[in-house]
């Protein structure tokens, strides 16, 4: 179950009883930061969601877990929509879970970032992991460097081969000097 945060705007704390009116009586104070919250799940089709304006709206945070389909642990970017995904638990140095933790403008913007980040149709702008060679590589990318890896030994062996022929034919002109 994906946990998500509706934080509401300083100007919404004036408008808590017309949303309460609305049937959101689930509004709750963050004492550190005094601003207001709506806690639900904005995943979860079976749950209502409240109407609220994207005006009153100051960010909406989400968390959720994954235990298959672990994804490229770093920082993803969706629009103005930002996804964090760590490693959240270990069993013998094999990653067991991941945290995704989501944050954006919009109730839209997050649902369709958390979305993409569960198809694996995102990738990192900022890579937190350590074995860089361990990375899915896209297909697009391994055709290109199979291709580029052929050239290249093609050529390498080219090379050789005219080296070899450089240096025997100059050693026969120098020899005879």
């Amino acid at each position: 179950m994906t946990t998500t945060y509706i934080w509401l705007t300083p100007e919404s704390q004036t408008a808590l009883k017309v949303l309460q009116k609305k049937g959101i009586s689930k509004i709750e104070l963050d004492e550190k930061s005094g601003d207001y919250f709506i806690k639900t799940d904005i995943i979860d089709p079976t749950i209502s969601l409240p109407e609220i304006s994207d005006e009153r709206i100051l960010k909406v945070t989400l968390t959720d877990y994954i235990y298959k389909g672990l994804r490229i642990e770093g920082l993803y970017k969706h629009g103005e929509t930002e996804i964090a995904v760590d490693m959240a638990s270990q069993d013998n140095g094999r990653t067991v879970s991941q945290i995704i933790k989501i944050s954006g403008k919009t109730i839209k913007g997050v649902k369709e970032a958390y979305s993409l980040i569960r198809q694996g149709k995102l990738y990192p702008v900022e890579n937190w992991e350590k074995k860089l060679d361990e990375l899915p590589v896209p297909k697009a990318i391994q055709k290109k460097e199979f291709f580029f890896a052929r050239l290249f030994k093609y050529c390498d062996i080219k090379l050789t081969q005219l080296a070899v022929f450089t240096l025997n034919n100059t050693r026969s002109k120098f020899s005879k000097c």
